[in-house]
C-alpha cells in the first residue's frame, strides 16, 4: 500500500515536470510576430519605416530570421520609440539560442510599451527561471490583463502559482482558463484533479 501511494506521488511530479517543459517549449516557440496596433494609433510613424517593419514580419512567418533581424535593428537605429521591433528582436534571438540578447530586446520592448503582451510573457519566463517567482507573478498577471486570452500565459502563471508559490487557488483558476482557451489536454486535466485533491 505504502509503495503503491508512493509511486503515485512520483507519477504525479513527473508529470508536473513534463507539464512545465512543455510550457516552456510552447512559451519559446511562440513566434506569431507582434503587430503594433496600439502603438501606431498613439504615434506617428514613418510609412517606410512601417513599411519595413512589415515586411521584416513576412520574413519571420516565412523563416527567413537573419534578414528580419537586419531589417529590424535598422528600424530601431532609425526610431527607437516602438517596442514591437524589440519584441519581435527577442523572439528571433529566442529562436536562434541567444538567451540575454533576447533579454536584452524584450527589456527595451517594456520600456517602450509596459504592456506588450510578448514581451511581459518572455520577461516573466526569464524570471521564473531566474527564481524570481512573485516577479513572475505580477509580469503574467500584466500580460493576461492586456490579452486575458492568452493560453500560454494562463498556463505559465497556473505553474508558477502552484510549483513556487504554493497559491493553489491562482492555479487553479489560470489551469482551467487553460483549458477553457486551449481545449482539453489531459496533462493539464490531471494537475487540475491533483489541485482539486490537495486544496
Amino acid at each position: 500500500m505504502r509503495k503503491k501511494s508512493e509511486m503515485m506521488r512520483l507519477l504525479k511530479q513527473y508529470s508536473k515536470l513534463l507539464l512545465i517543459s512543455m510550457s516552456l517549449i510552447l512559451s519559446a516557440c511562440q513566434m506569431t510576430p507582434v503587430q503594433q496596433e496600439v502603438e501606431t494609433q498613439q504615434q506617428t510613424v514613418d510609412p517606410v519605416i512601417m513599411k519595413n517593419y512589415l515586411g521584416a514580419l513576412d520574413l519571420m512567418r516565412t523563416g527567413y530570421d537573419d534578414a528580419a533581424i537586419k531589417i529590424l535593428q535598422d528600424i530601431v537605429g532609425k526610431d527607437d520609440r516602438l517596442s514591437g521591433p524589440y519584441a519581435n528582436l527577442g523572439l528571433l534571438y529566442l529562436k536562434q539560442d541567444k538567451p540575454e540578447q533576447a533579454k536584452t530586446a524584450f527589456e527595451e520592448a517594456l520600456k517602450r510599451n509596459p504592456v506588450n503582451v510578448t514581451a511581459l510573457n518572455q520577461t516573466a519566463i526569464f524570471q521564473r527561471k531566474a527564481g524570481e517567482f512573485r516577479q513572475a507573478r505580477v509580469s503574467y498577471e500584466a500580460a493576461l490583463a492586456e490579452d486575458p486570452g492568452h493560453a500560454n500565459a494562463h498556463l505559465n502563471l497556473a505553474i508558477v502559482c502552484d510549483t513556487y508559490l504554493q497559491d493553489l487557488h491562482c492555479a487553479l483558476q489560470h489551469f482551467e482558463q487553460y483549458q477553457q482557451l486551449q481545449g482539453e489536454d489531459d496533462e493539464v486535466k490531471n494537475w487540475i484533479i491533483d489541485l482539486k485533491e490537495r486544496m
